[in-house]
């Protein structure tokens, strides 16, 4: 059988690589005798200035919003409110905002708003014009009383105010913090007299010890009224637990100040006040010796049944021969206590034990030792 025919291919190369030719140029320009001018270029649409943008964008929507909103006054107040807003804000045109604010009286946000204008103006010709539009507000008022006070220096203006918000019935959420204000306030000007008013009203049964103590100190010190001091530390200390809480630093200071009033009028109350303050300190950390060292100034109680020493007429001399009032001191008329009792001044004995060498370790432990 013969062999089939061999079929023979013809020698072909790979395929040739095709050209590649640069893209056709498709942007359009503009030829004016042959010469090329600015491209159209589409890619963005660029506003030439935004707050022309907005500006115009405000007056149609004021403009549409007087004709369809044109019996309802709420509405129309909340939309000036908001154009106002983003024409202070975006536009920076304050008169522009205060005006649309007038058009919007009965909102609730136009008095702090203008309040915030007048603020940002920094003038006291502009508080001055915003005061009578939030007078009405406890919150807007107390702000505005510290706007005096702390960017302007006029306590006279900053008490003014707080004593007007205090005098109505809406400052209740508000009142303590007026009431520090106006205290702050009266006291730059000095006007102590007020300032004792308002703290003297903030007490009660509730008061802490230390706010107590705090305002009987300001009123023996700036009106010397002692027995108003004595009274009200002495209606607090009618509530003294016995045993230290919470509140015994506020419990001692409150003892002190009665004590000073007490030895300022020579109340007799003062010695029970010395016995109740060395059992406080006594029950306190380290507070023992203090508490010895109070005993004898307690114990010195005069006893009506025995018959005070008639003064000589030299004691007499030298004690006229003093200057006034230095037996009105608590210290003198505490000496002159002891004096009569025969029981040795505090003060003296203190000073001789601050004068005393302290013992070494070496004759504390004899001493203990013997």
């Amino acid at each position: 059988m013969a062999d089939p025919p061999q079929l023979r291919r013809p020698a072909l190369g790979p395929p040739p690589i095709p050209e590649i030719r640069a893209p056709a140029n498709t942007d359009v320009f503009h030829r004016v005798a042959g010469e090329e001018l600015i491209t159209e270029d589409t890619r963005n649409l660029e506003a030439p200035d935004a707050g022309q943008l907005v500006e115009h964008m405000l007056a149609l929507v004021a403009s549409e919003a007087e004709a369809l909103l044109a019996g309802d006054e709420s509405k129309l107040a909340d939309l000036n409110v908001r154009i106002a807003l983003a024409t202070w804000d975006v536009l920076h045109q304050t008169d522009e905002a205060l005006r649309l604010l007038e058009l919007a009286e009965q909102h609730p946000l136009v008095p702090r708003l203008r309040f915030a204008a007048a603020l940002a103006a920094g003038t006291p010709e502009a508080l001055t014009s915003v005061e009578p539009a939030v007078r009405d507000s406890p919150a807007l008022v107390l702000e505005l009383a510290e706007a005096w006070l702390w960017r302007h220096g006029r306590a006279d203006r900053a008490a003014e105010l707080a004593d007007h918000a205090l005098g109505g019935d809406q400052a209740t959420a508000w009142r303590a913090h007026l009431v520090e204000l106006a205290a702050l306030a009266h006291a730059a000007t000095g006007g102590w007299a007020r300032v004792i008013e308002l703290r003297v009203a903030t007490l009660g049964a509730n008061s802490d010890p230390e706010e107590v103590a705090a305002t009987a100190a300001l009123v023996l010190d700036r009106s010397g009224d002692a027995g108003r001091a004595l009274a009200l530390c002495w209606t607090k200390l009618e509530m003294f637990p016995g045993v230290p809480d919470a509140h015994a630093l506020g419990w001692l200071r409150t003892f002190d100040v009665a004590i000073d009033a007490a030895s300022i009028l020579d109340d007799d109350r003062r010695f029970d006040l010395l016995d109740k303050r060395a059992e406080l300190v006594a029950s306190l950390p380290g507070g023992a010796l203090e508490a010895l060292a109070t005993r004898p100034v307690a114990s010195s109680r005069p006893d009506a049944s025995i018959p005070r020493p008639r003064p000589s007429v030299r004691a007499g001399r030298r004690s006229r021969s003093r200057r006034p009032g230095a037996m009105s001191r608590p210290r003198s008329r505490l000496a002159a206590a002891c004096a009569e009792t025969q029981a040795p001044s505090p003060h003296r004995s203190w000073a001789d034990a601050a004068r005393s060498p302290r013992p070494t370790p070496g004759r504390l432990r004899a001493s203990v030792a013997g």
